[in-house]
């Protein structure tokens, strides 16, 4: 077994020695401030995350992106910009779905009976299991076709949201320990 010890100190003049630990106790001090200066930021980011959302993900990356290395959460930022730019696409290619589906809602449902029917869809499960679904499909075809291109963007959207979710969370947990 073999020990090592470090000598602070050794080679300085026994004149000048009280200032040389007088200035190693104060860098060793101005360490421990940064230190809890830098716990003291890991919590304000964790406390930022208060729901999970898409929007706070985007607030750290702004705000700590260039700081990651610091809090040492590099690869946990890195993985939050690819969720972020993969659920802006997504959100778009849902918003262009929806904007498809009012177009041709237009042309094809005058009396709003089409409108009525989906108000109460949230899913494809609930689309298809609806009882009157193939009454409506058969009556509005292009509207149901673009109506469940729409359910699907939205849900490609909602799962985005849920990995930014879990990838926050994971975040935090760095934070934290």
């Amino acid at each position: 077994m073999v020990f090592r010890t470090r000598l602070y100190g050794d080679g300085v003049p026994l004149g000048t020695k009280p200032s040389y630990y007088a200035d190693l106790i104060e860098e060793e001090q101005s360490n421990k401030r940064k230190l809890k200066e830098i716990q003291r930021e890991k919590w304000h980011i964790t406390s930022i995350v208060r729901f999970q959302t898409p929007q706070e993900a985007s607030e750290i990356i702004t705000k700590y992106g260039n700081l990651a290395h610091v809090y040492g959460i590099e690869k946990n930022l890195e993985e939050l910009k690819q969720l972020y730019g993969n659920y802006r696409q997504k959100r778009k290619e849902e918003k262009n779905a929806l904007r498809e589906l009012e177009d041709v809602m237009k042309d094809e449902d005058c009396s709003g009976e089409f409108v009525g029917f989906i108000q109460s869809q949230k899913s494809l499960a609930d689309l298809h299991a609806h009882y009157n679904f193939e009454n409506v499909k058969n009556k509005y075809g292009r509207s149901m076709a673009k109506f469940t291109l729409y359910l699907i963007k939205r849900n490609y959207t909602l799962l985005m949201e849920n990995k930014i979710s879990e990838a926050l969370l994971r975040t935090q947990i760095v934070l934290v320990k």
